[in-house]
């Protein structure tokens, strides 16, 4: 954007990507303990603990990533516009950009299960080239479409990367490391649309009334309500058996306190 759009572009494009980044990086941070359970299961060929360890961290993290995006694709023009409120040196209002960009990193946080394998199989050097050809990918169609598209074809080109990312480490755990079978992932992948696209239809008529913290807040409320009914519901019909397990572990906590 620096070199080939505006700096209005520059502008708009950190204040959309430090309320993204703030999010990749919670996530992040999350998955530290995983990685380290991971890593001691493969280490020890516990095969059938690793194999339900693995499908409890891939659900939650695909469950979790597509609260937390869903409700930010709602949430954040109306942050934006708040924390730029009074700023007339670009439009903030960007709903296209902010879809795709909110998309793009959802996937940087959906490949997080497969990273943590890799991490744990110690397969660095066999998976460098899907890390570099992400980088290609990005880059060759960030400053293809950069010119023509602006912020929105930066986004396209992240976006491509990461969903290419997601696919290709998924693939490959399912054949090298954990041996996750690949149809498992697409089934998530799929409840993950679903979800995606019931929320999106129930929430997006929602709006903020003026530009004001408290009516973000109330909107923030309403749209995280519908949006965890939307996913208990989905995953009452896709996933039971780990929203039962969830119910009993915090019924059993409740009963030893």
């Amino acid at each position: 954007l620096t070199l080939f759009s505006s700096l209005s572009n520059v502008s708009i494009y950190s204040v959309y990507f430090l309320v993204i980044s703030g999010l990749k990086q919670l996530f992040v941070v999350t998955t530290n303990g995983i990685q380290a359970l991971i890593g001691q299961l493969y280490a020890q060929n516990v095969r059938e603990r690793l194999m339900e360890v693995f499908g409890w961290t891939e659900w939650v993290i695909h469950t979790l990533t597509t609260f937390i995006f869903g409700c930010t694709n709602m949430l954040i023009i109306p942050f934006v516009l708040i924390y730029t409120k009074g700023i007339t040196d670009a439009n903030y209002n960007q709903p296209l950009f902010s879809a795709l960009l909110t998309l793009a990193y959802a996937f940087y946080c959906l490949r997080m299960p497969y990273h943590i394998a890799i991490k744990a199989g110690v397969h660095y050097k066999q998976t460098q080239k899907c890390y570099l050809s992400a980088a290609v990918i990005n880059i060759v169609i960030s400053i293809g479409f950069v010119k023509q598209f602006g912020l929105i074809g930066v986004a396209i080109g992240t976006l491509i990367a990461m969903v290419y990312q997601t696919f290709w480490m998924a693939w490959y755990n399912s054949k090298n490391i954990i041996c996750w079978p690949f149809k498992k992932f697409i089934k998530q992948i799929a409840v993950d649309i679903i979800s995606s696209l019931i929320g999106e239809l129930l929430t997006f008529r929602i709006s903020i009334k003026s530009l004001s913290i408290t009516n973000w807040l109330l909107m923030s409320i309403k749209v995280s309500f519908i949006w965890l009914v939307v996913l208990i519901v989905i995953n009452l019909l896709f996933y039971r058996e780990y929203i039962r397990a969830l119910v009993c572990r915090v019924r059993r906590r409740k009963i030893c306190d």
